[in-house]
């Protein structure tokens, strides 16, 4: 059944099929193996699955899905529209999903009413979700944020004191198991708050240099000391991202955590994906296995004489007597970036064969002269490992000087998810529905 209506009958074997030869193969296999491992790596701690753009690209309903069931504790977004596309799902609908970002007002009470867990960074984004809790009749609970050195979002660390006890004299909850919601009293705004947790992020815990993340850890630990002070201990705390987690060993809390009850999260995003936050992490920590290959076929193969030109511009120009061109149904609108324009390759029958002419839209040209049995319908890696050679994520980043999470997010909602378990295709998410 398509959870995207299109008003038209394709045919049930059209959407049964991969109906595109541009796609991008998940491997839910690989995605379990990810999360088994980095659970073991977080031992008493408990994992929380980032699925924000689309799970990185990848496909955030499926992924969800396949997290829960591998045991993460909550889901996280970035966005509303992620929260509530989520929430719409009928296997979603009750299970923890955290809104990482801040929400603008006048949004508090789809949140609230949605059962969605929202950070907040200020007394007046508190107050908001109060109230657009009290007007749903319902309890909102929150998750604070504290800046102490990425100085994007969070409350500034030489504020938080004073917002904690805010939420203390106003009735602030840390469990709701004793909210009655037909007694919340009006002069108390923060009785039908629940602060479910505590947080920070680390800017720069993918580096060797540690420095910064110390400094920002012993601020939060000061915010923790605070809230022990005050027996105001939220259920959960969390700081690390993946490359927290993987660089543990070399970032480590102090004995204060040993005094206190509290249950730690861990927010992996970059790694259940199959990649490492960085080169400077220890790799060594665990093994992660990339989930995505990105696939396509050859549309047209022809034989052309010496000097024909390639594509828009006529950038390339055949120098053989005679060259064997082919055209790949792939293009920047793809996600395929114009970059690559006669200074890249793909992987054909487990050899490399280059990028000729800039890369089109919808279509990119490639030279297989020196490859051998090649036919239109041949299959042609983009990203990913065909027979003994590999195009990595973090082989495009370096190409085009940035990191492998953007690789991923940027690959086009048109180029069809393929979702595969024991190398059996198990669904296809695509612009014409989810089968």
């Amino acid at each position: 059944v398509s959870t995207q209506s299109t008003g038209i009958d394709f045919g049930k074997e059209y959407l049964q099929s991969n109906h595109r030869s541009n796609w991008l193969e998940v491997s839910l296999d690989n995605f379990q193996y990810n999360i088994h491992q980095l659970t073991i790596l977080a031992q008493n701690k408990y994992l929380v699955a980032v699925v924000k753009a689309d799970a990185y690209g990848h496909g955030s309903i499926t992924l969800s899905k396949i997290a829960i069931e591998a045991g993460v504790k909550q889901l996280a977004v970035a966005t509303i529209e992620e929260a509530l596309i989520l929430r719409a799902n009928e296997y979603l609908k009750e299970f923890p999903i955290l809104l990482m970002g801040l929400s603008i007002e006048g949004t508090e009470r789809i949140l609230v009413r949605n059962n969605i867990n929202v950070t907040v960074a200020s007394i007046e984004s508190l107050k908001r979700f109060a109230k657009a809790a009290l007007l749903e009749s319902k309890v909102v609970k929150i998750h604070l944020k504290v800046d102490t050195g990425m100085g994007r979002i969070g409350i500034p660390y030489t504020e938080f004191q004073n917002l904690i006890i805010q939420l203390i004299s106003n009735g602030c909850n840390i469990n709701n198991q004793n909210i009655n919601l037909l007694e919340i009293k009006k002069d108390m705004w923060a009785s039908n708050v629940i602060f479910e947790g505590l947080f920070t992020h680390f800017a720069s815990a993918d580096e060797i240099d540690k420095t910064q993340t110390i400094q920002q850890l012993t601020l939060f630990e000061n915010c923790l000391s605070f809230l022990k002070n005050n027996n105001f201990i939220p259920e959960y705390i969390h700081t690390s991202n993946s490359a927290g987690l993987i660089e543990e060993h070399r970032i480590s809390f102090n004995s204060l955590l040993s005094n206190i009850d509290v249950k730690q999260l861990v927010r992996t995003g970059i790694s259940i994906y199959g990649f490492y936050p960085s080169n400077e992490v220890d790799h060594q920590r665990i093994n992660l296995k990339p989930i995505a290959t990105w696939k396509t076929k050859i549309i047209q193969l022809k034989t052309v004489p010496k000097g024909t030109t390639i594509s828009y511009g006529a950038t390339f120009i055949t120098q053989q007597e005679q060259s064997i061109i082919a055209t790949l149904p792939v293009g920047y609108a793809d996600g395929f970036r114009r970059l690559f324009s006669n200074d890249w390759f793909v992987l054909v029958n487990g050899q490399k064969a280059p990028i000729i002419g800039r890369v089109c839209m919808d279509m990119t040209m490639i030279d297989v002269t020196n490859i051998e049995n090649v036919k239109e319908g041949d299959e042609v890696v983009l990203l990913g490992c065909q027979q003994n050679q590999t195009i990595s994520a973090d082989d495009f980043a370096k190409k085009l000087k940035t990191i492998n999470y953007e690789i991923t997010c940027l690959i086009a909602k048109r180029v069809p998810r393929v979702y595969l378990s024991n190398n059996i295709i198990v669904a296809i998410d695509s612009l014409l529905g989810y089968k």
